[in-house]
């Protein structure tokens, strides 16, 4: 017999009231448990929104050079309002914790509640934060004193190349991989393909002007002039001129291309620029030179300065500028921006240069605004000198100048310029002659050590009609020692190696293409500075870049390293 023992019916009360106050509590919990696990799935999604708008703003200032702040901004909005967020509810920050190449985006949101409004809340403020960091493409040293003059007489180098620039109209396979607006190839459709390396708003080529402080002391002045070497692409007689023995090369666009031109002298314009740590441009001055005449307003013929034909001077390009009163055009010297010759506005004249030694960087913009040719020049700085006023060009050929100006100081045991240009990121380079250049290519820090860096050269298929076409890469480490890499002249992809670093070749002689040689740097690496000494044939025009782990800038979020976007 099984006996049922009668609970009391007070007690049972008692029993059913905790039964639903622990379920109540159970389902409120439960609840609760549901609103948490939205929370943590929003704040999922917030984060992927946040890491790809800092790693967007992170890439673009990278892509700037580190300079341009505001873009960086803007593009991070984009990307945050992309992935389904107000990009007011974030908040941007460039330089983040006082680290120049940090840039932080926090994004908050307010989610509702499913059931805590039994409990008094109805949202919860949820916040997450993202930090990308980005490493800009290496500058491009090159002194002066080493370009624009071929041969150098004062110094018995040759020097058969100079920087280079070509119009939008003109082909790709000329050599310049972001200049034109155009490949060489159609789409399905029939439509020319656009240039992606050439986007809406580019504007042109970059070199900064790197001033040493002691710049004044050493100078014996605080003024500094920005000069052009052969700003313009007029020939003698306005004609086509694409020979290897010329300083500019004037050509015809591709058969068919939109706008295409028959005689397409370039329209070049140079802007001198401050841009400030907060990527705020200031102009300060703008220098435009039109293909189709002189000068861009056409008051003034190479004849009336004694001027003869850009091929005159081949191979005396040392001293195309004259002592005393009788002055060169710009076709054959240096000149400076004046009123009247060239400048649309401002100075190419600095009346201080302190303001200009921190707080941001100086440099050069050279753009192609027009035109299908390559336009051959080059840049120095330096202190006020004699020039024929009415036109700028400088009474000062290149021995006296040097003489005067470079080889001021010592950096890391190399006697430099207190005023150096350096191409930013990409080297623009054409050869006028046969011969060979020693290019530095940039700085590669003790940061680089146990990763990978590119070097992505566009278009080096020029040889010499003799031959030997070839590259040797060099880096003087900053250790003092010097490690030199074998030569390489192949077609095919190879390896080399030297001093425990290897590099991976891609081939030489490949037209309109990118080639990337990968060099993997050993744990131990203490960084240095690359240079590649480069045989090549008149005419062959190349552009060439030093990148951190792949195209663009490397990028990775902060504290995850290893992660290439």
């Amino acid at each position: 017999m099984v006996l049922i023992k009668r609970v009391p019916g007070k007690q049972q009360g008692l029993a059913f009231l905790w039964t639903v106050l622990a379920l109540s509590a159970f389902m409120g919990l439960a609840a609760y448990g549901v609103d948490v696990s939205t929370w943590y799935t929003r704040k999922a999604s917030m984060q992927s929104a946040a890491d790809a708008a800092a790693l967007a703003g992170a890439f673009t200032v990278g892509e700037s050079g580190g300079s341009d702040w505001t873009s960086a901004t803007v593009i991070a909005k984009q990307y945050v309002k992309r992935n389904g967020y107000n990009e007011n509810d974030a908040t941007y920050t460039s330089q983040a914790d006082a680290i120049s190449n940090w840039y932080r985006v926090q994004l908050h949101y307010k989610e509702a509640t499913w059931f805590g409004g039994a409990i008094g809340r109805q949202a919860q403020d949820l916040y997450v934060t993202a930090t990308a960091q980005f490493f800009a493409p290496a500058d491009a040293g090159v002194d002066y004193q080493y370009l624009g003059v071929a041969p150098n007489r004062c110094t018995g180098i040759q020097v058969p190349y100079n920087f280079s620039s070509f119009g939008p109209q003109a082909q790709h396979a000329y050599g310049d991989n972001y200049g034109p607006l155009y490949m060489q190839n159609k789409d399905a459709s029939g439509n020319w393909v656009l240039n992606p390396n050439h986007p809406p708003g580019w504007q042109g080529f970059d070199f900064d002007i790197n001033i040493d402080p002691s710049y004044s002391t050493a100078m014996g002045t605080s003024q500094m002039e920005v000069e052009l070497f052969d700003p313009d692409t007029y020939n003698s007689g306005g004609v086509l001129d694409a020979s290897a023995t010329t300083w500019d090369e004037i050509r015809s666009s591709q058969t068919g291309l939109p706008g295409a031109l028959t005689n397409g002298a370039d329209t070049t314009i140079y802007n001198l620029v401050w841009t400030s740590t907060a990527g705020v441009d200031t102009v300060i001055g703008t220098a435009q030179y039109d293909g189709n005449s002189w000068w861009a307003d056409g008051n003034a013929s190479k004849s009336s300065l004694g001027a003869t034909s850009d091929s005159a001077f081949q191979g005396n390009m040392a001293d195309a500028t004259a002592a005393g009163t009788t002055a060169k055009g710009p076709s054959s010297g240096w000149v400076t921006p004046v009123a009247g010759y060239g400048l649309s506005r401002g100075t190419f004249t600095i009346s201080d240069v302190t303001p200009y030694l921190s707080g941001g960087r100086l440099h050069v913009r050279v753009q192609n605004t027009a035109g299908a040719s390559e336009n051959g020049f080059s840049l120095r700085a330096g202190p006020p000198h004699p020039y024929v006023s009415t036109y700028g060009v400088s009474k000062m050929g290149d021995c006296e100048w040097n003489s005067k100006y470079s080889k001021k100081i010592t950096v890391n045991g190399q006697d430099v310029s207190v005023a150096q240009i350096a191409s930013h990121g990409v080297i623009p380079m054409n050869f006028d002659v046969n011969g060979t250049a020693v290019v530095t290519l940039g700085d590669v820090p003790t940061k680089a050590a146990g990763s990978q860096f590119n070097i992505a050269r566009f278009d080096t298929d020029v040889a010499p009609p003799s031959g030997g076409m070839s590259m040797i890469y060099k880096v003087k480490l900053n250790n003092g020692t010097t490690v030199t890499f074998p030569t390489y002249s192949g077609t095919t992809p190879t390896t080399i190696s030297a001093g425990g670093i290897s590099i991976d070749m891609k081939p030489l002689t490949i037209s309109d293409a990118v080639e990337t040689d990968v060099v993997h740097l050993p744990a131990s690496y203490p960084g240095g500075t690359w240079s590649v000494t480069y045989s090549a044939g008149g005419g062959d025009s190349s552009t060439w870049q030093l990148q951190y782990g792949g195209t663009g800038s490397f990028i990775s979020l902060v504290g995850q390293t290893g992660r290439l976007y």
